[in-house]
């Protein structure tokens, strides 16, 4: 009974860990099974400033067919990025949440399972800063 029990908690551990890695960390692994709603940026991006920038000045200070000095244009705010932007993307709209309730709780009771032995948190050390990976000067 011990050695299966033992082999039940490896074949938890395999999943939960490949499905870790898949997703990236905890809060991604959530947003994919539907267990967190994905954010809604629409009052962010409604607060955005609008940049004064974006209309070019029309006339020019010379009067040489508007080919004058022309005042700058300010700088565009940067996007708004959610760090699980991926996991947003591919989170399950509203229709498909009872078709993942299943993979939930086959999830959920391999976590509850590994809970007290094995730090979950831990697995997304493991994957490499894409900072990194990105870096064109890698030192050999």
């Amino acid at each position: 009974v011990d050695t299966l029990k033992v082999i039940h908690q490896l074949c938890d551990l395999y999943i939960v860990t490949a499905f870790r890695l898949c997703c990236g960390n905890g809060p991604s692994e959530r947003l994919a099974l539907g267990v967190d709603p994905v954010p809604d940026y629409t009052a962010l991006v409604s607060a955005r400033p609008e940049s004064a920038g974006r209309s070019r000045s029309s006339g020019s200070t010379s009067g040489l067919m508007g080919f004058g000095r022309r005042k700058p244009v300010a700088p565009k705010p940067p996007p708004v990025v959610s760090p699980n932007v991926e996991a947003e993307i591919c989170a399950p709209v509203v229709s498909e949440h009872s078709s993942l309730t299943p993979l939930r709780d086959f999830l959920g009771r391999g976590q509850a399972s590994l809970e007290g032995i094995v730090k979950l948190d831990r697995i997304e050390l493991w994957l490499p800063d894409p900072s990194f990976a990105n870096d064109d000067q890698i030192d050999e």
